[in-house]
């Protein structure tokens, strides 16, 4: 009996603590940072048949990123060249080097072609 009544208070005693620093840690974090400017290189590849091509950037490290904001014909026009894409990184996606996970969104606000 004394084992059951000790153990009670003991896990309250943890659930107390992990909750109260998971409450600090949220108070203590740093804000997030504005969204800024990435600006990546590598070589732009088509995923899927028109109409529903989607315009990939290869980086030289193998990272994949989805580019959104081109059209079908700007994805075409791209296809296989090494470019520079200046973009912001779209909430809940990360870069991927797996290939059959989701890349993350780029979404584009300048391409070129690299010289």
């Amino acid at each position: 009996m004394m084992h059951g009544r000790t153990w009670v208070p003991a896990w309250l005693a943890l659930w107390a603590l992990l909750g109260l620093s998971a409450v600090c840690g949220a108070c203590s974090s740093p804000q997030q940072p504005a969204q800024q400017d990435i600006l990546l290189q590598g070589q732009v590849l088509l995923r899927g048949s028109e109409p529903h091509i989607q315009a990939l950037l290869q980086t030289p490290d193998g990272q994949l990123w989805t580019l959104r904001g081109l059209s079908t014909a700007q994805a075409l026009q791209w296809q296989r060249q090494s470019v520079l894409v200046k973009g912001r990184r779209l909430e809940g996606s990360a870069p991927s080097k797996e290939p059959v996970a989701e890349p993350a969104w780029l979404q584009v606000e300048s391409i070129r072609a690299l010289d």
